[in-house]
């Protein structure tokens, strides 16, 4: 995904979250930017914490637990079942 459909993408999810009541945060922001960056790679959330962490180590496993849930609720994120004992997710193919 390049640079400017990802600054789209990122800013579709946003938009959405607020319309349904959640208020957009610079760690929700943050949780949003990296599972699109990472679109291919189907992270699980101990994945996407060490990722997120990098850039913001304040941020924890619960918020991106809450946020990874609400994008799974609206249809942004699918949760995978590959046999490992956790979940990954995938980003909609819709948004690719």
């Amino acid at each position: 995904m390049d640079e400017e459909k990802l600054k789209e993408k990122v800013e579709e999810y946003l938009r959405s979250l607020q319309e349904k009541g959640f208020r957009i945060t610079s760690q929700r922001r943050l949780i949003v930017e990296t599972i699109l960056q990472n679109w291919d790679k189907h992270p699980n959330v101990r994945e996407l914490l060490d990722l997120i962490q990098e850039k913001d180590p304040s941020i924890g496993l619960a918020t991106i637990y809450r946020t990874v849930e609400l994008l799974v609720e609206m249809g942004f994120l699918h949760e995978v079942n590959l046999d490992e004992g956790f979940s990954r997710f995938e980003v909609s193919r819709k948004d690719i």
